[in-house]
């Protein structure tokens, strides 16, 4: 009965259970620099993808925390998660549902320079 109790919360949160092998929710906050770099990746490469603020939204939070989330961004790609910007994570991740992304070479980091200088 203690086993339940430990992980009652974060079994039934858990957001892979059910999570499409397609579908890429990122967990994120509307202030966090990298995860709006990921938004942007994202969004050149076509990728749809469902993004939930962990500081909006209980339920967010909530499912964050059963992938024992630490910091932002997460993301879930099917039952693949990558934490931050990590290439290793999650370009496996992408590229095994299909979505073929470059969010680290020349030409994205150039997207990230103009998308934040000041105007």
């Amino acid at each position: 009965m203690t086993l339940f109790l430990d992980r009652g919360p974060a079994w039934y949160y858990d957001p892979r259970r059910g999570n499409a092998p397609d579908h890429v929710i990122i967990y994120t906050t509307r202030w966090c620099p990298v995860c709006e770099r990921l938004r942007q990746c994202l969004r050149r490469h076509r990728v749809p993808f469902e993004e939930r603020d962990v500081e909006a939204s209980a339920r967010a939070e909530a499912e964050w925390s059963a992938l024992d989330g630490v910091g932002v961004p997460v993301t879930l790609v099917g039952q693949q998660m990558a934490r931050g910007m990590r290439q290793e994570q999650l370009q496996v991740a992408l590229d095994a549902a299909g979505f073929h992304v470059d969010c680290w070479g020349a030409e994205a980091l150039v997207d990230l320079r103009e998308s934040t200088r000041l105007r």
